[in-house]
């Protein structure tokens, strides 16, 4: 399909083929059993009547909660963004790398997470859970950036060189220049110093924020070159203008693109995903009374993923663009994975062979 094409209505093709599998699930689910556990409870009357509030206002119940939140999930939440949501983002919009061949690497990569994750899970009924955890979310955290910085040199090394050989500034009141939190066709830069961030951003060209006396001319500076900030030129054009001049690379050289480096690095994240996934199931039946073990393991995954992973992209994004360095979005994922860690290794208990009935 083109581009128009997509856009208009090529984009419901993948949401149609996945109802196939919303089917294949409902009927999956239609055949699990509940546990026996679960089922003598229930004959017995041991239900809990409101397990939400049994869960949220029992401080033993509560305390669980927040130690996986914060524990394991946290980190498994941060981790499976960056290495699939953010990181292919970073590839195709950051690096400009044709977005056939970034989703080939990530496709690849995602087979062996499958058999990471079933690796892992085994490995935790004979090491434990709780060890795996914790190595997973301390791994995370050292790796996160060091491993997109070689993503950029194994997948545009022009660009990478283009940065430190012509550093670009942007000179202007800090006053002028407003947090954005993501990239929006119906979001509109406010003033010219947001434009000139986009712009930069768009073309993936870090840059260093200098901040001038309020009234001053603004101005980007690459080389020996400057572009006034008016409201009556185009940033964007002038900008690929000295894109070129400086051999700042419009797309990623594809013959130059390192596909065994690229796929090792996206697999390497997605093991310290597995790490965190594979034992993660177990771990938060362990963790849970049976009476309101859906409940207590439901929430604390759900929203570590949806808030913490979700927001995630977006979040980066932001930040980027405001810092102007294209790694900098990424002390997100490595602050919270950090904490991810220092919670598991302080308060996560070890469930292995816990009698969960």
């Amino acid at each position: 399909l083109g581009a128009s094409a997509f856009e208009e209505w090529g984009w419901r093709i993948p949401f149609l083929i996945s109802s196939l599998y919303l089917i294949f699930s409902i009927f999956l689910r239609m055949q699990m059993q509940e546990s026996q556990a679960f089922q003598n409870l229930k004959l017995n009357g041991g239900l809990s009547r409101s397990p939400m509030k049994e869960t949220f206002l029992v401080w033993d119940n509560l305390k669980k909660v927040l130690i996986c939140l914060f524990g394991g999930i946290l980190g498994q939440a941060i981790i499976i963004s960056m290495s699939n949501l953010y990181l292919l983002y970073f590839l195709t919009q950051i690096l400009k790398v044709d977005s056939f061949a970034a989703n080939l690497c990530l496709s690849i990569s995602l087979f062996f997470y499958v058999l990471f994750v079933l690796y892992f899970g085994r490995l935790s009924d004979r090491v434990g859970r709780r060890k795996l955890i914790v190595t997973g979310c301390f791994l995370a955290c050292i790796s996160i950036y060091p491993v997109y910085q070689g993503l950029t040199w194994s997948a545009n090394a022009q660009l990478a060189k283009a940065q430190i050989q012509t550093p670009v500034f942007l000179k202007a009141p800090l006053s002028t220049c407003h947090f954005q939190w993501m990239e929006s066709r119906q979001e509109i830069p406010r003033t010219l110093c947001d434009k000139a961030k986009r712009a930069l951003i768009n073309l993936g060209m870090s840059y260093r924020q200098m901040n001038i006396p309020q009234g001053q001319d603004s101005f980007i500076e690459m080389g020996h070159d400057r572009i006034q900030l008016n409201s009556n030129e185009s940033i964007q054009s002038q900008l690929q203008m000295l894109q070129k001049k400086y051999f700042y690379p419009e797309k990623a050289n594809m013959q130059e693109f390192s596909y065994i480096k690229v796929i090792c690095l996206i697999s390497y994240l997605l093991f310290i995903s597995a790490m965190l996934l594979g034992p993660l199931a177990c771990f938060l039946v362990e963790m849970f009374p049976t009476r309101i073990r859906y409940t207590g393991m439901s929430f604390p995954y759900h929203f570590a993923n949806g808030f913490f992973g979700g927001f995630l992209p977006a979040i980066c994004f932001g930040i980027v663009t405001y810092t102007g360095n294209i790694y900098s979005g990424l002390w997100y994922g490595i602050i919270l994975s950090g904490l991810s860690f220092m919670v598991s290794f302080l308060f996560l208990p070890e469930t292995k062979n816990k009698n969960i009935h």
